[in-house]
């Protein structure tokens, strides 16, 4: 929620020029919303809010603020998230009604059934989460690195190529003994 329509409009500009579409982002404003607050709760939840959150936006956007929401597909809420924090949000200034019953997110099924919040803010990566460097450069992969193709001669795509004609692929490019049972032959 933001104090301005300008806000507002500044924030979903900055989504779209990371890739968020039209559909994906929801702007309501007094200009745009009728002054019932019923009709406005109504545009915020086409925006995908749930309805007891959608009642509290209402009544702050019929004081005149504006809402923006964002369907961020999955991977892309915590950027989403910064984004709008970069325009200077505000609190909507309404005491929030809590039914723990009724609410449920979407993006976070698995937090919503256990009623715990989602673990993740911010970079939402593997190394993010956990603070580690990036461990390839940008169209490396793991395959590339041990000089494996990445598609072996069948056409299947595979994790390491481990699945070619040669059964010893693997362990071959990395001079590893195999490892066999005892009614297996070399």
């Amino acid at each position: 929620m933001y104090a301005s329509a300008q806000q507002a409009t500044d924030a979903a500009a900055q989504l779209k020029l990371h890739g968020f579409t039209d559909d994906q982002i929801n702007v309501v404003t007094a200009a745009n919303a009728s002054s019932d607050a019923g009709a406005i709760a109504v545009q915020i939840m086409k925006g995908y809010v749930l309805k007891a959150r959608a009642q509290v936006y209402a009544e702050g956007v019929r004081r005149g603020a504006a809402l923006v929401s964002v369907l961020a597909p999955f991977g892309t809420g915590g950027q989403a998230t910064q984004i709008l924090d970069d325009f200077g949000p505000t609190d909507s200034g309404v005491a929030e009604v809590v039914d723990s019953a009724r609410l449920w997110d979407d993006a976070a099924p698995i937090s919503s059934a256990l009623r715990i919040p989602a673990l993740v803010k911010g970079d939402p990566t593997f190394s993010g989460f956990w603070s580690m460097p990036v461990l390839s450069k940008k169209g490396r992969t793991l395959c590339s690195l041990l000089g494996l193709p990445e598609v072996s001669d069948s056409g299947k795509t595979t994790f390491g190529s481990l699945l070619t004609s040669s059964a010893t692929t693997f362990s071959s490019k990395l001079g590893l003994p195999l490892l066999l049972s005892s009614g297996s032959r070399r």
